[in-house]
């Protein structure tokens, strides 16, 4: 027999009563002014939770939502960041009040593909943990699913999420060039998801090695810092993801990094993106100028603002950033940079002195090895030229300064084919950097390539901004003739040789092979290294590309090969200031 619910409009009691009888109320016992409430049916006992549990739902909604708005809400902070595991929204706090906040915020939040990884980190302890997650990114190296490279230049792509690393690393043979840094990150980020107390450290020295970690001087290199308990709590073990190495830091060299200064490293990557591939110094700037704020010590991100000013022409305020730069850390990589300097000032004595330092303290550093060979062919020192720069491509093959420094080399030696060779590989390595054209172009007009010579001056053109085509366009004809923008496929059996525009090149072309006034690493009139020279009709000085300034006449010029990074345009005068950290 169905029950109906009843409410008595007299008392105000709720019941139960069998439809076939006449209700009465059990608590005034009346009959009248009885309305039912409706049918109760089957199950409805079991469904009785459903209203409470539709509460504590909206209730734990309110709850989640508070905490996900609490989490992604960027808190007011003061001061520096510390040395501590952040959420991504007290690291924006701390960006923002440095005027640096961005998409670089969220370099190592965990996104599925981390997770993921994160499922390596096995073990009891913190370290154990750490320790399995290297061993799994060794793994994901000897599957070549990224690959060790030179480290001399940025890549041509902008800096990586941990994500998008973590996803990158799931492709057998996908050789991705990938920075010391994104990979530290990756490693961080994922530790962190399994509970790790883990942070980035810079590291300049590893014990007993012969060589830089980061060449370049601009780059950084960077491990992972595992604290047993809490971050600052007692000493961390430091772990090499990126190459694997079992020894460690030595004490003074390496350093934590807050999560703020990871992110500075960033920026500091990405402006010498903008500088190299973009060719765009203004943004460059305005991405190191925030790296700046957050790590104002850092002497990479010294050394690539410094750079960056010298592009654009503020050559007094690059050479203060480079020598910060070396104050701040006077390693070997700093060593070779400031070699460099020197040798596109023409102080060969102070570059000789700074390189010969970089090498007592790394024997093995490839790059040092290429700047001591630039050294000895811009003062002749031919069989010395070849011994160094020998030793730097067996250290490093692929280091992206040779090519056009052995081109410079055979050249001096009257080897033209050879040295255009060279020239074809300095192309094939750096296909993005107009400056490499330019100095292809020289080597393919001694070797009476011209249609080559053709091409690669219509690639530089194509290469630099917009704003200074103009500039680099006039200085070309001046180097390379009237005729070098002509269509490459005309026959030219016999361009140039009348051209007085082209004296400096020395009498004939065979001036090359008798090391006469066709200077590419220093020396002579026509100057491609400086060094020396009136440098009246070279690459600089004068009207010439950057001129004006402290660049002018005597002052600093494109070196070919570009052995410390540094091309150095003048300050002022609006003209195209030469690249350089290509």
């Amino acid at each position: 027999m169905t029950t109906i619910r009843y409410q008595c409009l007299n008392c105000g009691d709720r019941f139960e009563h069998e439809e076939a009888d006449k209700p009465r109320c059990p608590g005034c016992m009346r009959r009248t002014n009885i309305e039912p409430l409706g049918e109760k049916t089957e199950g409805s006992e079991e469904r009785a939770w459903i209203k409470p549990a539709i509460v504590v739902g909206l209730i734990a909604a309110v709850v989640a939502g508070y905490l996900l708005w609490r989490k992604q809400a960027t808190p007011t902070v003061t001061g520096e960041a510390p040395v501590a595991v952040l959420e991504e929204s007290e690291l924006r706090g701390y960006l923002r009040a440095a005027g640096a906040d961005g998409s670089l915020a969220a370099m190592m939040t965990a996104g599925d593909a981390v997770t993921a990884l994160s499922t390596s980190a096995s073990g009891s302890s913190s370290e154990d943990k750490a320790r399995a997650l290297v061993a799994a990114i060794r793994e994901r190296a000897q599957a070549s699913a990224f690959v060790r490279w030179s480290m001399t230049e940025p890549r041509d792509t902008a800096m990586k999420s941990a994500d998008e690393v973590a996803r990158a690393l799931q492709e057998d043979d996908g050789r991705a060039r990938l920075y010391p840094l994104e990979i530290a990150a990756l490693v961080t980020a994922a530790l962190r998801e399994r509970a790790v107390p883990a942070m980035v450290a810079e590291v300049w020295e590893f014990e007993g090695d012969r060589a830089p970690p980061d060449p370049s001087g601009k780059l950084g290199y960077f491990a992972v810092a595992v604290y047993p308990q809490e971050v600052g709590q007692g000493d961390p073990v430091i772990l090499d993801p990126y190459l694997g190495r079992s020894t460690s830091p030595t004490p003074d060299g390496h350093r934590i990094l807050s999560d703020a200064q990871v992110v500075s490293a960033a920026y500091s990557i990405n402006a010498l993106h903008q500088l190299v591939h973009e060719n765009d110094p203004s943004k460059a700037l305005e991405q190191v100028d925030k790296a700046r704020r957050l790590d104002p010590r850092s002497p990479y991100m010294r050394s690539v603002r410094g750079a960056i000013m010298i592009v654009a022409g503020g050559l007094d305020e690059g050479m203060q950033e480079l020598e910060a730069a070396a104050q701040i850390r006077p390693d070997p990589a700093r060593r070779n940079n400031t070699a460099g300097l020197f040798m596109a000032m023409g102080n060969m004595d102070s570059a000789a002195r700074e390189v010969s330092a970089a090498l007592e303290a790394a024997p093995d550093f490839a790059a040092a090895h290429a700047t001591l060979g630039a050294i000895y062919a811009a003062q002749r020192e031919y069989e010395l030229a070849r011994t160094q720069l020998s030793e730097a491509e067996r250290l490093d093959p692929g280091l992206s300064m040779l090519p056009l420094l052995w081109a410079e080399y055979h050249a001096r030696n009257g080897d033209l084919d050879q040295a255009a060779e060279r020239a074809s590989q300095a192309v094939e390595r750096q296909p993005y950097s107009w400056k490499t054209r330019v100095g292809a172009a020289q080597i393919y007009r001694a070797a009476s390539r011209y249609d080559d010579m053709r091409r690669q001056a219509r690639a530089a053109i194509e290469l630099v901004p917009e704003s200074q085509r103009e500039a680099l366009r006039g200085q070309l004809i001046e180097v390379l003739g009237d005729t070098v923008f002509e269509d490459p496929d005309e026959d030219l059996d016999a361009v140039d040789e009348d051209d007085d525009e082209l004296d400096d090149f020395g009498e004939e072309d065979d001036a090359v092979a008798a090391g006469g006034d066709f200077q590419l690493g220093g020396g002579g009139d026509f100057q491609l290294g400086g060094g020396g020279g009136d440098d009246e009709g070279g690459l600089l000085g004068g009207d010439s590309l950057g001129g004006g300034g402290a660049a002018g006449g005597d002052g600093p010029a494109l070196m070919l090969g570009d052995p410390g990074n540094f091309n150095l345009g003048g300050g002022g005068g609006g003209g195209l200031q030469l690249n350089l950290n290509e």
